[in-house]
């Protein structure tokens, strides 16, 4: 019978990298971004030293060592201490952004740290004072191999428990038939789990979201294990700052009502995550599209501001960073769209946009924006929208300003 054991499986905390996408923050939540990469680091070194695991499996872009900077090297050199104090092992594997042949050499890891920076897979037995734990398959990131196989982690002679580690692509549908029962990959900012009979293969993601496109809750990965080798594995939450994209349905314009109705939502988000800031990105649904029945881009600054200022506290709270009308062409009566007008011309023109997802879109040349529209995110490149997300914008604008309707 083997020795129980546990570790913390963290991936591509980017230390030192930003976060993006956040428009004209307060000043309490510009300190936030600054601080919840590193206080998502935080919480998962915590969560290492809380659950008094035997060992914490790195894979990779830990910090950029391509543009190292002193803060993100000093604070790892802090941690590694700390692990190494309370009798945590550290094994690292390389990844694209962290090769570690990089490493600072004038600041020595301690000796509780173990790399891996070739694609060779090396193998280490993993023990602590009461027996052999696990052997450890480990290989750095290969920059001239697009993805890894799982056949090129041979096989170990021991009946034990087996971890496969590595940065990068891997053929998961192969992970049944190798000695590893849990393979720690690192490489993505989403968290992914594939469980083949009785192998799990992870990516934890990153601990911290960088941008309103990763949403929902970031973190590593903790894993415990029996001593008949079952494996028992859960995500650790570690993100201080979230990103949410969500909908509400909403019947006409006026104020008052969206005020009602946004406001409720927003304090179930704020008693749901009263510790941490939360990014909202609000698309508004309509039952009718039409000229007059769907808030103005005007009343959605207001909105917005609105929003902000009750919402947004100063340690946390929920901050509306955008607002949508989702404007769809079946909600849209057919007399407008028969009519014989510029808007019904304008119109009837869109589907051939939305049908031919080649045809190229680019509002590069537009540089005469007005501050309004500026404000909401118009200059902004448009890979960071959607196709059907900036179309559906396209509609509603010209069927405020085409239609007649005063703002």
């Amino acid at each position: 019978m083997s020795v129980a054991f546990r570790f913390l499986h963290i991936s591509d905390l980017r230390l030192g990298e930003p976060i993006q996408g956040v428009r004209q923050p307060s000043d309490p939540l510009k300190q936030a971004l600054l601080a919840a990469p590193y206080q998502a680091a935080d919480a998962a070194f915590d969560t290492a030293v809380r659950e008094q695991v035997d060992f914490v499996l790195l894979t990779g872009n830990v910090l950029d060592l391509h543009q190292p900077s002193p803060k993100p090297l000093s604070y790892l050199q802090r941690q590694f201490k700390r692990l190494m104090t309370e009798g945590i092992e550290v094994y690292w594997c390389s990844g694209s952004l962290d090769p570690l042949e990089r490493w600072p050499r004038s600041l020595e890891l301690p000796q509780s740290v173990t790399t891996f920076a070739t694609p060779g897979v090396e193998v280490v037995k993993i023990q602590n004072d009461k027996g052999s734990l696990c052997s450890l398959l480990a290989a750095g990131y290969s920059a001239t191999q697009d993805s890894l196989r799982p056949v090129d982690f041979r096989a170990v002679s021991d009946t034990g428990f087996v971890l496969g580690a590595t940065h990068g692509r891997i053929d998961l549908d192969s992970l049944d038939e190798l000695p590893c029962h849990y393979w720690a990959l690192g490489g993505q900012e989403t968290r992914k789990a594939v469980a083949k009979g009785n192998r799990l293969a992870v990516y934890p993601g990153t601990c911290q979201s960088r941008s309103p496109q990763l949403t929902g809750a970031c973190g590593a990965n903790f894993v415990s294990v029996d001593p008949n080798r079952s494996l028992h594995s859960k995500e650790i939450a570690c993100d201080q700052l979230r990103f949410a994209r969500l909908n509400l349905d909403a019947d006409g314009s006026r104020l008052d009502k969206l005020k009602d109705a946004f406001g409720e939502r927003m304090l179930e988000l704020a008693a749901e995550h009263e510790d941490r800031w939360v990014v909202v990105h609000w698309t508004l649904n309509c039952p009718e599209n039409g000229p007059g029945q769907f808030p103005s881009a005007a009343q959605q600054q207001t909105l917005i501001q609105w929003m902000r200022k009750e919402f947004a506290g100063r340690s946390a709270g929920v901050w509306c960073n955008d607002l949508q009308v989702q404007i769809q062409s079946d909600r849209i009566g057919r007399p407008i769209l028969e009519e014989d007008s510029i808007l019904g011309d304008f119109l009837r023109s869109l589907p051939e946009w939305e049908e031919d997802t080649e045809r190229r879109l680019d509002l590069a040349d537009y540089q005469r924006l007005t501050a309004e529209l500026q404000a909401a995110g118009w200059d902004e490149k448009l890979a960071q929208y959607d196709r059907a997300e900036l179309l559906g914008r396209v509609r509603r604008l010209g069927i405020e300003l085409l239609g007649g309707v005063s703002s």
